[in-house]
């Protein structure tokens, strides 16, 4: 989408939105990551579990997201959902 750009600025634009999705969900991260290694009763490392899970979902959606808007072709442009993008990116199948 950003493809006009010169490089130059689509650079600056990259690296800032990078640097941005970076710093939002490593603190984010760190808020529910602390908590499981101080505090190792199951059922609440269960709930943590599928918290940090989300988290790592949603960091891979916000790079994806960035890199579509910034790059020329991005798998073919295709819009995948959450569950897909994640199986890509994983190696499941």
């Amino acid at each position: 989408m950003l493809n006009f750009l010169p490089s130059i600025v689509l650079g600056v634009i990259v690296s800032f939105l990078l640097f941005i999705n970076i710093l939002f969900w490593v603190t984010v991260l760190f808020i529910f990551a602390i908590p499981k290694i101080l505090l190792p009763w199951p059922p609440l490392l269960k709930i943590i579990n599928r918290i940090l899970h989300w988290i790592g979902e949603n960091w891979i959606s916000g790079n994806s997201g960035w890199m579509w808007l910034t790059q020329k072709n991005t798998m073919g442009r295709a819009r995948l959902g959450r569950f897909e993008l994640s199986r890509l990116v994983s190696g499941c199948k």
